[in-house]
């Protein structure tokens, strides 16, 4: 789901009409993107009714492949700007696992007022955020030296189930093969956008959710330990402050409002 810049609700919905468009009032106004696979993914909202969102393709050449993107979409199938782009060669199973890996440790958000976009691809585990114009001009990178946190054979065992629960859920069936998790912890597991147009960055590094908060130029304001989280955690920033919730099944169904840290 995702509230569009006109106060629409847009629900992606796949199995039924694709992407349909809710009112405040609850009425339902039928359908904005006719779309029943390689959906848009994690959208977010820019101007009034486009969306920045991830799209997995079909491979257009003679070998196999998986291209994925993420562009910004006028309510249409294809992307008006593409801000980052990846084409994947499959040939064997390790292929296979290289993706789920690097989509699983993907992240990317908008400015819904400038509509300035960033994203944190899987680079050899950097803390690295490329900002991009609308247009898709790159603007600025940030950047933060932080230490390398080895996984626990825990973390890596749950992370195992959860990554071939994904692929089968992406595929609609179950691929018959574990993907391999990255050994150490991603250096970044969240973006978001303050009510002000700061960046939210959001380390994998910690047992405690630590937030990092950015100015668009690449300044660091302050950093942030939520208290009593984990990482099972997810976060959610919007103008009234931090919506979160737990992924662990014991929690998940409890969503938590966090007032925005006070700046000292």
């Amino acid at each position: 789901m995702v509230l569009l810049g006109n106060d629409l609700l847009a629900v992606m919905d796949p199995w039924a009409e694709g992407l349909t468009g809710i009112t405040p009032e609850y009425d339902q106004i039928g359908v904005l993107i006719d779309i029943h696979s390689n959906v848009h993914m994690g959208m977010c909202a820019v101007d009034l009714s486009d969306i920045v969102a991830l799209r997995v393709l079909e491979s257009t050449s003679d070998d196999p492949g998986i291209p994925m993107m993420i562009g910004r979409y006028s309510m249409s199938k294809d992307p008006s700007v593409i801000y980052w782009q990846e084409d994947y060669s499959i040939t064997s199973l390790e292929d296979i696992s290289g993706v789920m890996r690097d989509f699983s440790n993907l992240y990317w958000t908008a400015d819904r007022n400038t509509g300035n976009v960033y994203i944190a691809p899987y680079e050899d585990n950097r803390y690295l955020v490329y900002r991009y114009s609308p247009e898709g001009v790159l603007l600025n990178t940030i950047e933060l030296e932080v230490e390398q946190v080895l996984k626990t054979d825990q973390e890596i065992a749950d992370e195992t189930i959860y990554l071939r629960a994904r692929l089968t859920a992406l595929n609609g069936r179950d691929m018959g093969f574990d993907i391999e998790p990255y050994l150490e912890r991603r250096s970044i597991i969240g973006l978001g956008i303050s009510k002000d147009g700061n960046l939210w960055v959001r380390r994998g590094t910690h047992d405690d959710a630590v937030l990092d908060l950015w100015t668009p130029e690449g300044e660091l304001i302050q950093s942030y330990t939520v208290p009593g989280t984990s990482l099972s955690w997810k976060f959610s920033f919007c103008s009234e402050g931090i919506l979160a919730y737990d992924e662990n099944p014991e929690y998940f169904q409890r969503v938590f409002t966090i007032e925005t840290p006070a700046m000292e």
